[in-house]
């Protein structure tokens, strides 16, 4: 049974109580298992013919559940409700939309155990791994109700000799939320929060990797007392039907978490403005990207070692913060891969039922072949130190994965790997390895170094778009992401008045 390690906990601080709640929702998870799951349309729960069937990785026999999928008419109808809520919805003060939202943090806040259980159960996490992404959701959703305050509001007059100047934001309309199979809750929920804050309605298309547990939020969303049509779920069984949605005429914006290849297809059909329409949609993208990591020769390996090792193979190295490539200073290499191999050798692999396991499976048979294939890849470019090997027992488990002696410009290093591989390649000097950073496409480079000079030429010249320096990862919803995201999401108005 799942093992809560930190009794300060923000759900609860008895932690007896954590404990029992923990238990109970593990067991009320698997009671469920096998159950349909309907769309959720304008607050109607729909019951179709076409399901996705979701199977527990650490058990591929055991279904989690069945989730109903959409076809023509039900697009059409998730499309016709968000823009009838659209038309109140539109006209809420920021204010109370702020309220609604906040409301939404506390119910998800009351439902945190069954929440955790889910994601546990049916994306492999770990208990603590799941209750930490509960409680990143639940904060970027708090998060963005206050920002949303600060920035919604009309902006001050301009004084002018004969004329008043007004200025805010319009939400833009009924949107489509596309989640990626490798997109966290904690995303999913940040970016619904911006929608809908905004003052837009949002359909939504669930993980392939957890949708129980994304029809659970929405439900949960909905017993926070938000109105029918502002959020709605709308599940799709294939490309075809979510590319139907994102070109559909009534679509005014497409939100995309997750990878860059669902940002990518979303773009093409945002620019193919559908009779009807009214022109391009607007496409806005929560991509991390993937993380390089750069260890200085003057950096305090112990703690690099340690963060590496967390960030490399946490949630088994699919989360958008994983460390996908290492670029270490040559001198110092075989320390620290030392301490690295050290750490990884001490994690328990296993069903994340039992509460012993650090690592549990990946989070789907797709992405286990993908990592396999590229572990045969990382034999042939560079040298296995550890791991390497899909674990013989039931579910979708593989051994966490270090190579060395990468050449650099070695597939592993370019592409990264979604899994618990790590790829690590050496660099002469500190130059060399910005240099190499700045080829690779990331999203956030991490740091490792002690000597101040060092720190500053990253800082100065690292081309990646976040930075952070002497830990594990950044805080990926940050006041400036979350003010980016809605200024996306609205249209900046301008009201002229003469007098």
């Amino acid at each position: 049974m799942p093992h809560i390690s930190d009794p300060e906990s923000i759900f609860d601080p008895a932690w007896e109580n954590e404990q029992a709640a923990a238990e109970s929702a593990v067991r009320d998870v698997e009671e469920s298992f096998g159950t349909i799951h309907p769309l959720i349309i304008g607050g109607d729960r729909i019951i179709t013919d076409r399901t996705i069937t979701s199977l527990n990785p650490s058990n591929p026999e055991e279904i989690v559940g069945e989730l109903c999928t959409a076809d023509a008419e039900h697009a059409d109808l998730a499309v016709k409700k968000a823009a009838e809520a659209f038309t109140e919805w539109r006209t809420v003060s920021p204010g109370q939309r702020a309220t609604d939202i906040l409301a939404i943090a506390n119910t998800l806040r009351s439902r945190w155990p069954e929440l955790s259980a889910g994601l546990m159960l049916e994306a492999g996490m770990s208990w603590n791994d799941a209750v930490d992404e509960t409680a990143d959701a639940i904060d970027r959703i708090e998060r963005t109700g206050l920002m949303l305050l600060r920035l919604t509001e009309a902006g001050p007059e301009v004084p002018c000799s004969g004329e008043v100047e007004e200025h805010g934001l319009l939400p833009r309309g009924p949107g489509l939320m596309v989640c990626a199979s490798s997109s966290p809750l904690a995303d999913m929920a940040g970016m619904m929060a911006a929608c809908i804050g905004s003052g837009n309605t949002v359909i939504i298309i669930p993980p392939s990797t957890f949708p129980v547990a994304t029809a659970y939020f929405v439900k949960f969303v909905h017993e926070a007392g938000l109105s029918p049509g502002i959020v709605n779920l709308c599940p799709v069984a294939d490309a075809e039907m979510g590319d139907r949605l994102m070109e559909h005429k009534g679509i005014r914006y497409i939100a995309v978490c997750g990878d860059r290849e669902s940002a990518e297809r979303a773009c093409t059909h945002a620019a193919r403005p559908t009779k009807g329409s009214r022109g391009f949609k607007r496409v806005i993208a929560d991509i991390a990207g993937s993380t390089t990591v750069i260890v200085d020769r003057s950096a305090d390996l112990e703690l690099a070692a340690g963060g590496i090792v967390s960030s490399a193979f946490m949630f088994q190295g699919q989360a958008s913060t994983s460390c996908a490539r290492l670029i270490v200073a040559a001198d110092v290499r075989e320390k620290l891969v030392g301490l690295i191999v050290g750490l990884t050798t001490e994690l328990a692999i296993g069903p994340t039922r039992e509460a012993a396991n650090d690592i549990g499976p990946v989070m789907s048979e797709d992405v286990l072949n993908r990592a396999i294939m590229a572990i045969e890849t990382g034999r042939e470019e560079g040298r296995l130190v550890i791991g390497g090997s899909r674990i013989e027992r039931t579910g979708w488990f593989i051994e966490p994965t270090v190579f060395v002696d990468l050449p650099q410009k070695s597939t592993l290093v370019r592409e990264g790997v979604s899994g618990p591989v790590l790829s690590i390649v050496d660099a002469k000097d500190a130059a060399e390895a910005i240099a190499l950073a700045n080829e690779i496409n990331t999203g956030t480079c991490v740091v490792y170094a002690r000597d101040r000079a060092r720190i500053g030429s990253a800082k100065r010249e690292l081309d990646a778009p976040v930075i952070v320096i002497n830990r594990p990862w950044a805080e990926a919803w940050s006041d400036a992401a979350i003010k980016r995201c809605i200024m996306e999401l609205t249209v900046t108005r301008t009201i002229e008045e003469e007098q």
